[in-house]
């Protein structure tokens, strides 16, 4: 199960127990979790989700249950760098300062933001959500004056009565509780420009010197993935990629193999051969291709290299992918360099995996390398930054 899907539990499973959720929506330095990280919290003292190393949560969690009683959001910056009472005895072992906003959630809003996480969920479709964290006064205003939902007066920690929130929901709707035009447009116009960004935080100047600090995220389902070939080493794989959240279906032509009773908790398991498969269900989704037959294996790259399928995973060695790509060039299946660019044979990462569950391991490590499109080496060996800048 993955972190969102875990939370969307939680709040089922504690409906209708008040909750708070804390979301990181700044870093500054290093940090163990990025903006978007969230855990939820229930009244009860039930937790989902995390949004440092275990450093911050229990620290949020207290803070969570003040927020459940008062109805108001808190924006708590914890800065490792500081002497702040607010730090201390919190074992920050990183040299960065990082923003929690922790809001109560409503299990009742049809408009609210546990509503839009759960139809993405459910949809298994993408949505954006762009929160105002902070707006900083213009030179001459004062904070007794000032009417922004979310003031940010110089302190660890700031607590304000509403959220400014745009929510662009997987039908297509797009709903704000921003009431300032000005800002509004700021930030649909954030949206606008980072449309293909998953996490971005970024201010912007509005009318009167203010300025609004905001988070931008994309919330992107976990990847369905593909696996054709149900032998007993696909048993590990389909396990792996399910405590990842992904959404597995099992595709083989044996019906000995492909049943229930061997893959009792994948998503859909399909007795099919390659000549009847419907690629269009594939729908950009990774596959992996471990038949063990060297027909079959033909058989399905036939099939798999010009569907939609974004990255293409093929176990064993790669004299035998290039001898079967040969085959399939003298039977008249023009491969063009797009498609093979996703082929990877062998498949999965170069861990020294030898036993079934290693193997796994490989395997769906070079998928998830493959859709973050990172190169899977040491991390030591990295140039620049773990994470991609979201500022």
């Amino acid at each position: 199960m993955n972190e969102l899907a875990a939370i969307l539990a939680l709040a089922q499973q504690t409906n209708p127990e008040p909750l708070a959720l804390a979301t990181v929506v700044n870093v500054s330095g290093s940090a163990y979790r990025r903006p978007g990280a969230r855990m939820l919290i229930s009244s009860s003292g039930s937790t989902a989700g995390m949004i440092s190393g275990g450093c911050l949560e229990g620290d949020v969690k207290e803070r969570a249950m003040r927020v459940i009683e008062t109805g108001h959001s808190l924006l708590v910056t914890y800065d490792s760098t500081s002497n702040e009472d607010i730090i201390f005895g919190l074992g920050l072992g990183c040299n960065g300062v990082v923003q929690v906003m922790i809001e109560p959630l409503s299990h009742d809003d049809a408009d609210g933001l546990l509503a839009l996480l759960t139809a993405c969920h459910r949809e298994r479709k993408s949505g954006r959500i762009a929160t105002v964290f902070a707006v900083r006064a213009g030179k001459g205003d004062t904070c007794s004056d000032c009417t922004h939902s979310a003031c940010e007066c110089d302190s660890a920690i700031t607590s304000f009565k509403t959220i400014d929130r745009t929510l662009c929901w997987p039908d297509g709707r797009v709903t704000s509780t921003i009431l300032r035009p000005a800002l509004r447009s700021a930030l649909d116009a954030s949206l606008t420009e980072h449309a293909k960004r998953r996490v971005k935080t970024g201010t912007s100047s509005l009318p009167g010197g203010d300025e609004a600090s905001w988070l931008i995220e994309t919330i992107v389902p976990p990847p369905s993935l593909f696996i054709f070939g149900a032998g007993d080493d696909a048993i590990p794989v389909a396990t792996i990629a399910q405590q990842l959240g992904w959404r597995v279906t099992i595709t083989d032509a044996r019906p000995a193999f492909a049943n229930r009773t061997r893959f009792p908790h994948v998503d859909v398991v399909q007795c099919q051969r390659a000549e009847t498969f419907d690629a269009s269900q594939l729908d950009g989704s990774p596959v992996i291709v471990m038949t063990h037959s060297y027909e079959q294996d033909k058989a399905w790259l036939r099939v798999l290299l010009p569907s939609s399928a974004c990255h293409l995973s093929q176990i064993g060695p790669k004299a035998r992918t290039n001898r079967l790509l040969d085959e399939l060039r003298a039977d008249g299946l023009t491969l063009t360099d797009a498609q093979l660019a996703k082929l990877r044979a062998p498949a999965g990462l170069d861990i020294g995996a030898e036993a079934p569950a290693e193997v796994a391991l490989s395997l769906i490590s070079g998928v998830q390398a493959a859709l973050a499109r990172h190169a899977g080496g040491f991390l030591s060996e990295r140039d620049g930054p773990i994470h991609e800048p979201v500022a």
